[in-house]
């Protein structure tokens, strides 16, 4: 199984805080059955910005570790992407690049809006090849209140990715009734646990 959001990097956004409970995160991970994980460190967060050559930098140190290596796990580098009007320039200045590469970029926006520019800027990106992959939109709350501006984006081409802690009720009856709704009337893609430690 593949794990396409994680927080998984110690002491470099909100997830663990050093290797230990980072070792705690991904042992935890194996047993849950996960064999591969994409790592989506915070960028361009209020609080966090992690240009792409530090995520890449951090999991080249952390693949070089014994423990990790026993776990038999496979990494890709990525980067959770507050939504702003600075991702095109980020990407112009190879601050931002796709899932591992690719032509995926995981998209977070605010919890209580989507914004106004969002169908301008993803229509700018997918015109650039990047295809915009909406991260948990059930936990934001202008979605939740009408599903309608969910489905016009993904209409327009973008994906979404809903996550297992929703599901399983961890964020709320509500919610999760909601990321039911998304995955029955195909308006979510993929399943990601948005883990920072071991207990979300």
């Amino acid at each position: 199984m593949i794990d396409i959001h994680n927080h998984i990097l110690p002491n470099i956004d909100d997830g663990p805080t050093n290797e230990t409970e980072m070792l705690d995160l991904l042992r935890q991970a194996t047993t849950q059955g996960v064999t591969e994980i994409i790592v989506t460190s915070h960028h361009l967060h209020p609080r966090y910005t992690t240009p792409i050559e530090k995520v890449k930098s951090c999991l080249n140190h952390i693949e070089s570790l014994e423990e990790v290596q026993a776990l038999n796990l496979k990494f890709y580098y990525g980067q959770e992407i507050r939504i702003t009007d600075q991702i095109l320039n980020d990407i112009d200045r190879k601050v931002i690049t796709g899932i591992n590469d690719s032509r995926y970029l995981l998209i977070e926006f605010p919890s209580n809006e989507v914004p106004h520019y969002t169908d301008q800027l993803f229509f700018e990106l997918q015109s650039k090849g990047f295809v915009p992959i909406i991260a948990h939109p059930e936990r934001n709350k202008a979605i939740s209140q009408n599903l309608d501006i969910l489905y016009d984006l993904i209409n327009k081409g973008a994906l979404s990715q809903v996550t297992t802690a929703s599901l399983a009720g961890i964020s709320g009856k509500k919610i999760r009734k909601l990321a039911i709704q998304m995955i029955e009337n195909n308006l979510t893609h993929f399943i990601g646990s948005d883990a920072h430690n071991t207990e979300i």
